[in-house]
């Protein structure tokens, strides 16, 4: 079963007749007179496209895979009947505001640091926090999506192996640049210094580990951890660890590029990392590994 589009052999893009008469005729238009490619008739297998759907795809990630447009697909999947999925610009959402709720917002704090992107989105220009990870972790997203009070939904699947979360909302912006998540934050010259009280600290390191973090092996069973930054983030981080009693030393990578880091922690200081840091939410798949060595198995 296919369904046909018009599309344009130059740039791909949908294209559609200006007249009825036109397409009966086989006379349809370029998509643009800057283009100024002849346009053909495309079969599309709305079976794949309804499969696509089912597996949890939006009709953007649809058409990039089909190779046609996304507004093309929500009119394919209507005419069979399909509710297409609404945006996550339509998801409520809010950070708590609770004290006690404030351990786990910093937690997010630091993951966004590290894993997160601030960004202007759509036309619209819409505030906008992304998260995408690894699909074995999606756990911690829906985490994030209950801790936020938005529908499990917003949790997207990215093929062909990720997953992520789109939280847009008006001033959203300002609110991340207290912790230090800015737009374009993997430049050095744009860091900002998180403002986070000193008792969040353990928990906003906590979710910079998690997302920057590596658990590292060495020899004789011994157990280090590693982060990886920026050179003034690192030097941030140098100087907080230490507030917390943690000793490390950073090695400058060489490469060309953007000037970047790695703070290493060796055994006794991934120790009293792990006795001050440890807590909820984490990423499992990396504190298990400590779990074993320094905690109960």
């Amino acid at each position: 079963m296919a369904d046909q589009v018009t599309l344009c052999a130059v740039c791909g893009k949908d294209t559609l007749p200006r007249r009825l008469s036109q397409l009966k005729r086989a006379r349809i238009s370029t998509c643009s007179k800057r283009c100024g490619g002849v346009a053909h008739r495309k079969g599309v297998d709305i079976a794949e496209m309804l499969r696509l759907h089912a597996m949890g795809l939006t009709q953007r990630d649809i058409g990039q895979q089909l190779g046609v447009g996304g507004s093309f697909v929500s009119a394919s999947l209507a005419r069979q009947g399909v509710l297409c999925k609404t945006t996550n610009r339509k998801y409520h959402w809010a950070w708590p505001r609770t004290h006690e709720m404030q351990p786990e917002l910093a937690y997010w704090m630091g993951f966004s640091f590290a894993d997160g992107c601030a960004q202007y989105r759509g036309s619209g220009h819409a505030e906008c926090l992304t998260i995408i990870i690894h699909q074995a972790d999606a756990a911690l997203l829906y985490r994030l999506a209950a801790f936020v009070g938005t529908d499990p939904a917003a949790v997207r699947l990215i093929p062909p192996n990720k997953v992520g979360i789109y939280l847009i909302q008006k001033g959203l912006l300002f609110f991340l640049a207290r912790w230090g998540v800015v737009r374009r934050k993997s430049y050095a010259e744009n860091f900002v210094r998180p403002q986070i009280p000193e008792w969040t600290l353990p928990h906003f390191m906590r979710g910079w580990f998690d997302g920057d973090g590596t658990v590292v092996s060495g020899t004789a069973g011994a157990c280090g951890l590693r982060i990886v930054g920026n050179l003034p983030s690192i030097f941030y981080l140098v100087d907080r660890l230490g507030g917390l009693g943690i000793r490390s030393r950073w090695v400058r990578r060489k490469q060309a590029g953007e000037p970047l880091a790695d703070i290493y922690l060796n055994i006794e200081a991934a120790r009293r990392f792990y006795s001050v840091c440890n807590g909820w939410p984490r990423l499992e798949r990396k504190w298990r590994q400590l779990d074993l060595r320094f905690g109960i198995a």
